[in-house]
C-alpha cells in the first residue's frame, strides 16, 4: 500500500474532505481505472509515481475518459428521472473531475487547482475550452448534485468533446 499525498490546492470539497493522504496498492496505480479517481494522475505525479503524465498523451487518455462518461450517462439519468440526487453525487463528482481533467489534458497541462475561485480563473487562462467554462465549472462544484448540474455537465462534455476532435485533427496532421 501506497501513501499518496494530495497536494492542497486539489484537496477540496467535492472531491476531498480535509485527508491529505489517499492510499492505493501498485497494481492499483498500474491501471487505468486511476483515471477515475479525481485527480488521481496530478496527485500521482506530485508523487513522483507517474513516469508519463497523460496531459502530455491527451490522444490516449481523452477517449478513455469520453467512454467512462457515455457509459455512466445512461445511469445519471435515471437517478435524475427517480430523483435521487444521493445516489446521483457520487458519480457527478466523478465526472466532473474527469472533465476537468479532459479540459486540461487536452490543453497538455495538469489541472491545477480544484477550489471554485481557482478553476474559475484558470479555465480562463486555457486556449481550448467550453465558451464561459470557469463560470460553468465553479456552478458544478457549488452544486454538484442539483439536476441542473447534471443539465450543464452534459452540455460541458459534448461542447469539449468537440473541441477534443479538432485538437485530434490537428495533431494527427502534424504527424
Amino acid at each position: 500500500m501506497v501513501e499518496l499525498v494530495i497536494p492542497k490546492e486539489l484537496a477540496k470539497e467535492p472531491f476531498y474532505t480535509s485527508q491529505a493522504t489517499v492510499s492505493l496498492t501498485d497494481e492499483d496505480i498500474a491501471k487505468e481505472s486511476i483515471l477515475y479517481i479525481p485527480f488521481m494522475a496530478e496527485i500521482l505525479w506530485h508523487n513522483d509515481k507517474l513516469a508519463s503524465p497523460p496531459w502530455n498523451n491527451p490522444l490516449k487518455y481523452i477517449p478513455i475518459i469520453q467512454k467512462e462518461w457515455e457509459n455512466d450517462l445512461k445511469m445519471l439519468n435515471s437517478l435524475y428521472e427517480e430523483r435521487n440526487r444521493k445516489d446521483a453525487k457520487s458519480l457527478m463528482i466523478k465526472h466532473i473531475a474527469s472533465l476537468m481533467n479532459a479540459i486540461w489534458w487536452m490543453n497538455r497541462r495538469k489541472v491545477p487547482a480544484a477550489a471554485r475561485q481557482d478553476v474559475k480563473k484558470a479555465a480562463h487562462k486555457l486556449p481550448k475550452a467550453p465558451v464561459n467554462a470557469g463560470e460553468r465549472l465553479a456552478f458544478l462544484l457549488e452544486t454538484p448534485d442539483h439536476y441542473h448540474s447534471f443539465v450543464q455537465l452534459k452540455e460541458l462534455f459534448s461542447e469539449s468533446k468537440k473541441q477534443f476532435a479538432v485538437v485530434k485533427m490537428k495533431e494527427q496532421r502534424s504527424r
